[in-house]
């Protein structure tokens, strides 16, 4: 160690953390470059706590006065539990001297001891991810409640499945522990919406009835929380693995700040608990898909082209064939190439074709599609016309350009409920003197117009 020695007017007593500690490896041993400056021999020292701010020991080294680093280590019982929010605290302070003779410090908080395990993969549709970071072997996504007593701490024996679980150890006091804010997606919980949180619970030990309650919090623009009640809890003890469930209705909370609290409130008991799960249970409202083509594959995303077809006046160099290069919905889209000299289409047969624009009942109906050209405009029509009763026909003039674009009409139905033939519909590109023909095609609607 070099020793820069300094007069007292101008040497400053400090103490500073020169080792990274954000993030550290599990050891049973905790190393320290510590850099200092005393205008006396003193002791420089450091102390850790845990996540639930307990003392886990300390260290010392006495140095003479001047400036320089020293090198400290603090060897503990066994190996710090993987965890967020382990506390250091630095100090320079009187030679055998305690925290009250300190004439410097440097604390540093939120210090994590990362997990040494590979996680399983993640439950799907479990907001809290994977058991809710429980199976990482440490709580670094929970923090305490600032009411805790009692201990929290994952441990291998807490475990239902998997490999760890929590062991709630209440003898000295209510354990509370939440879920970090940053698990929770954003604008989680809104009026309408419903929840259920569940995991399993154990009770190893205590007497009489014990318990505690789960609820969800929010402390962005004042404190919010959903209902403690039902409590959770058992007489038994030891007791089997118990499911809690808790049913939460959402409400309109700010979209940062929410977490979830689990409490263990009875004094006197030891409880493992397991399988953490929140879930979004409201209910899926699935608005009916009133386009009249949707048994007919207008999207193109089913494993082949049909039941559309080629149209009449395509050429043999038309090629009909569906793309995963472009789509504006979904995987697939209907690629549609040909020479050019003739006009080049797409058909539905009038017994596939849905006949709903030839009841004559007045309705309108809105007509859309999604097209592409890939060497330069070009336009076609859209057509749904019984065979040689051209002037009830149903019909749109249309462009397409390089870029995608949705053509939209709204045509009123036309009366074919007297006629013997049924209509077909078209869909084609005019020919272009055999500038070649390349479009995409995509997302055929045709849906009533309803009025609000």
């Amino acid at each position: 160690m070099f020793l820069e020695v300094k007069d007292q007017l101008t040497i400053r007593n400090t103490v500073a953390v020169k080792t990274e500690l954000a993030n550290l490896d599990p050891t049973d041993t905790l190393t320290l470059d510590i850099a200092f400056s005393s205008d006396s021999d003193r002791d420089v020292a450091f102390e850790l706590y845990s996540p639930a701010n307990e003392w886990l020991g300390s260290t010392k080294t006495t140095i003479s006065a001047g400036s320089a680093e020293t090198s400290l280590s603090l060897t503990f019982n066994e190996e710090l539990t993987p965890s967020k929010g382990y506390r250091l605290i630095a100090s320079l302070r009187a030679v055998d001297g305690d925290w009250r003779t300190a004439v410097d410090t440097h604390t540093i908080n939120n210090i994590e001891i990362n997990s040494p395990y590979t996680p399983p993969v993640p439950e799907e549709g479990n907001l809290l991810g994977i058991n809710a970071g429980v199976e990482l072997g440490h709580l670094n996504d929970w923090k305490f409640s600032w009411d805790t007593q009692g201990t929290a701490e994952v441990v291998e024996e807490a475990a239902k499945d998997g490999q760890f679980g929590v062991k709630f150890d209440t003898t000295d006091g209510r354990v509370g522990i939440l879920i970090d804010e940053d698990v929770l997606p954003e604008g989680l919980v809104k009026a309408g919406k419903t929840f259920t949180f569940s995991f399993y619970m154990k009770r190893v030990s205590g007497s009489g009835w014990a318990g505690g309650f789960t609820q969800l919090v929010n402390n962005n623009g004042g404190y919010k929380a959903s209902s403690q009640a039902p409590w959770h809890g058992t007489a038994a003890s030891p007791s089997d693995w118990i499911l809690v469930e808790k049913d939460i209705a959402g409400e309109d909370w700010p979209d940062t700040g929410t977490l979830i609290q689990v409490n263990m409130q009875t004094q006197g008991s030891v409880w493992y608990a397991d399988n953490f799960k929140l879930e979004d249970t409201t209910p899926v409202v699935v608005e009916p898909d009133n386009n009249i083509l949707a048994n007919v594959n207008p999207s193109f995303e089913e494993a082949t082209v049909a039941p559309w077809a080629g149209y009449w006046e395509n050429n043999e160099t038309t090629n009909i064939t569906l793309t995963t290069h472009a789509a504006t919905d979904g995987q697939q889209s209907l690629h549609l190439t040909s020479d050019g000299n003739s006009n080049t289409g797409i058909n539905l047969a009038p017994d596939v074709t849905p006949q709903d624009l030839g009841l004559g009942e007045n309705q309108e109906y809105t007509i859309s599609f999604d097209i592409k050209s890939n060497n330069g405009n070009t336009s076609g029509y859209f057509r749904n016309v019984v065979q040689g009763v051209w002037d009830s026909r149903v019909e749109t003039w249309f462009a397409a350009t390089t870029e995608w674009k949705t053509v939209t009409v709204t045509r009123t139905q036309q009366d074919w409920t007297n006629l013997d033939q049924q209509a077909r519909l078209d869909l084609y590109l005019f020919a272009n003197d055999g500038a070649g023909i390349d479009v995409y095609i995509d997302n055929i609607v045709i849906k009533p117009v309803t009025t609000p």
